[in-house]
């Protein structure tokens, strides 16, 4: 029997990604309430491995934790609502899509309200974060972050909203803060955000870039840690290495490589996020923490003329 059997779940929302956390969820071994709008996925969902599935908030009881899958417009609504059940609460990021909204959740959930930043969790981001803590290439100078893709998925908010938070999130990891943007750009194209470059700095004057966009037929997810003796790079979110280039390295050289194996990154904050509510540390990236993020964002896209 699973450690966490019988830890019982509300997970509000069920759609693409949320229908990923249930699996991990049901694998894991919690008992699962899913609230969705409607019943039209009744069936799915509980072939899926849901315990029951509801259509309101007030039709759940006795859960030890709650889990919000919604669609980002409607986090602080869901957000306000679970709070009432004073149990934890596992947001998806970002928190909220305004810095108001945030503020007020923030104010209500105290140290109940965390959010699922899944790069936090992933072992190459890990790792950097150790090999930046010890300089093991010497002092980090700089972070450069590129997240591309095609389209944007997500019809309720434009690309900052959905892919900006993974980058901070993993400066948060990496640094131990959200950094200041101090100049962004804007490529807007029918009215909709195609792509945006944010320049960052840190509070010891370490720089971030980070370039997000919906342009690009192939998926990019690049990370590289610019240190005194070498850059290491993260060149996909699925590899399980890190690339090493030296400085002093001759052309012909091959990088080096680290592995970084490990657990798929939502698979393991669903697992610290069970081992919390069974009386485990707290996860990563608090309300304070999302707050941030959601500071940050709302930031780079004002400096960028970009309206709210």
């Amino acid at each position: 029997m699973s450690e966490f059997a019988r830890t019982k779940i509300a997970l509000i929302g069920c759609g693409r990604w949320g229908s990923l956390i249930l699996r991990d969820l049901v694998a894991l071994g919690a008992e699962v309430t899913v609230v969705v709008p409607t019943r039209d996925k009744r069936d799915h969902i509980m072939e899926a491995g849901a315990r029951r599935v509801v259509t309101r908030m007030s039709e759940v009881s006795e859960v030890k934790g709650i889990v919000i899958a919604s669609p980002t417009s409607l986090h602080s609504d869901h957000l306000l609502e679970a709070i009432k059940f004073g149990v934890p609460v596992f947001c998806e990021k970002p928190l909220t899509n305004s810095v108001m909204t945030a503020h007020e959740v923030l104010q209500l959930g105290g140290d109940r309200i965390f959010v699922m930043d899944k790069w936090r969790y992933h072992p190459a981001i890990i790792k950097l974060a150790e090999i930046a803590r010890e300089q093991t290439y010497g002092k980090v100078v700089s972070l450069d972050t590129v997240r591309t893709q095609w389209g944007n998925p997500h019809s309720d908010v434009d690309a900052s909203w959905i892919l900006l938070p993974h980058d901070l999130s993993i400066a948060l990891e990496i640094f131990g803060e959200v950094p200041s943007a101090t100049a962004s750009s804007a490529i807007v194209i029918g009215n909709e955000l195609k792509q945006l470059t944010t320049q960052w700095n840190f509070s010891d004057d370490r720089t971030l870039t980070t370039v997000i966009g919906i342009s690009s037929q192939s998926s990019t997810r690049q990370i590289a840690m610019f240190c005194e003796q070498g850059v290491v790079t993260l060149n996909g979110g699925w590899d399980e290495h890190l690339e090493v280039n030296l400085y002093d390295s001759r052309p012909s050289e091959s990088a080096q490589q680290i592995s970084t194996p490990g657990e798929l990154p939502l698979l393991s904050e669903l697992r610290t996020f069970l081992t919390y509510l069974n009386g485990g540390p707290a996860p990563k990236s608090n309300a304070q923490e999302a707050f941030a993020i959601v500071q940050g964002v709302e930031s780079a896209r004002k400096l960028a003329g970009l309206l709210s």
